[in-house]
């Protein structure tokens, strides 16, 4: 099972997840507590079944990325990364996690102003998020550099694409 993150673009209420079958959970409904837009959750790939029901008032919006690069230093666990304030006065990108594998970063840019590039960090191929605007939720592969005012969550890979067996 591929390593996958999770960008959660609205907030979010508890859902409870009934394991049928997987390591170590088999048989166990865990309970994921509510998430806030711009909360990130890097799932390690452990294969699982499971059936989930939202408790939720709101609609809750997620996307879903499952990577084909080769899983290097897969956690162990799940990662679950907080949504992070960023000063909206300035553009700044703060980087959330980091392995072999991938690279994630939560970005903002001001109006009139384009992409912030971190100094010694590889333009790798990326997907990003929209996290604002009219295009909030907008799945892209490595865009062109656009202005602001705009937030993102940047996840680049690192690692290379695995042989996967086609039918």
């Amino acid at each position: 099972m591929p390593t996958t993150v999770y960008v959660y673009v609205t907030d979010g209420g508890v859902m409870p997840f009934r394991h049928v079958t997987g390591e170590h959970v088999a048989g166990v409904t865990i309970d994921r507590k509510p998430v806030q837009a711009g909360a990130i959750r890097f799932a390690h790939g452990a294969p699982e079944t499971h059936a989930v029901e939202y408790l939720g008032d709101a609609t809750t919006e997620s996307v879903r990325i499952e990577f084909r690069t080769e899983p290097l230093d897969r956690p162990i666990r799940h990662v679950r990364l907080p949504p992070v304030a960023l000063d909206p006065s300035r553009s700044e990108m703060q980087a959330q996690f980091e392995n072999g594998q991938v690279r994630i970063y939560c970005e903002w840019r001001v109006p009139r102003t384009s992409a912030v590039r971190t100094p010694g960090i590889p333009a790798d191929p990326a997907v990003t998020v929209a996290m604002s605007g009219s295009h909030r939720g907008d799945v892209e592969w490595s865009p062109p550099p656009e202005t602001g005012p705009l937030e993102q969550i940047r996840i680049e890979l690192k690692s290379k694409p695995m042989n996967i067996a086609r039918p």
